[in-house]
């Protein structure tokens, strides 16, 4: 319905009586089709740096409940006993046990409405000999 004729329509609708016009304002509002934004990421990813052996924890936060998916330097990563991936409420959280230096790289959130990345280095350790 274009905007002059509805303006029309409710003006006759409020001679009638303010309550038929309370109904007809009612009824417009309720079948409009409701518009829900894209999720996104409200905490984003942060850079990373990390010694050789010690845990990399990367953590992002959304706007919504929804699922993502993990990548590093564009690949896909897959949960396995040095990676986890997990989900707190909004929180997203990606974690990899001793870190290596191939872990090195850009690790990706996606949620697929919107990405967040950081960088990871890993530092070697050093050792002390006496």
């Amino acid at each position: 319905m274009r905007e002059n004729t509805l303006l029309k329509l409710m003006a006759r609708r409020a001679q009638q009586g303010c309550f038929k016009f309370i109904l007809l304002i009612y009824h417009f509002i309720s079948t409009m089709p409701s518009v829900e934004a894209d999720p996104y990421f409200t905490v984003k990813l942060q850079d990373y740096s990390a010694v050789e052996k010690d845990d990399i924890i990367l953590e992002c936060e959304l706007s919504k409940d929804v699922p993502v998916k993990w990548y590093k330097d564009g690949e896909e990563l897959v949960a396995s006993n040095r990676i986890s991936i997990k989900t707190d409420g909004l929180r997203r959280i990606l974690k990899i046990k001793k870190a290596a230096e191939s872990d090195k790289g850009v690790y990706e959130c996606d949620c697929g409405t919107d990405k967040t990345s950081a960088n990871v280095s890993v530092e070697r350790k050093l050792s002390y000999l006496r």
